[in-house]
């Protein structure tokens, strides 16, 4: 499991920092835009990703940051995470 620190920048130039972990960075980045314009759930909470300008993803080494535990890094919930294409496809029933 790697721990990494993942960037949102908005288009409106908004920029926040969330803790995850995941397989590897690049799963992680293909992930989060698999589910660009849509909803990342996480089991630390929801992840808006409409109007993102960017995505930056920097992997950590939690020693470096002692005032986080593992526990403070969420994941994605894929069963709970919707990308644009999701909301047009025909076969989601709500």
């Amino acid at each position: 499991m790697k721990y990494l620190i993942v960037y949102f920048t908005h288009t409106n130039g908004r920029t926040f920092e969330y803790y995850m972990k995941g397989k590897s960075a690049d799963f992680l980045l293909n992930r989060l835009e698999w589910y660009c314009d849509g909803i990342v759930r996480t089991d630390k909470g929801i992840i808006k990703t409409d109007n993102l300008k960017s995505i930056f993803v920097r992997e950590i080494n939690p020693n470096d940051f002692p005032h986080l535990t593992k526990r403070d890094f969420a994941m994605i919930n894929e069963n709970k995470s919707y990308g644009k294409a999701d909301f047009l496809d025909d076969d989601i029933k709500f």
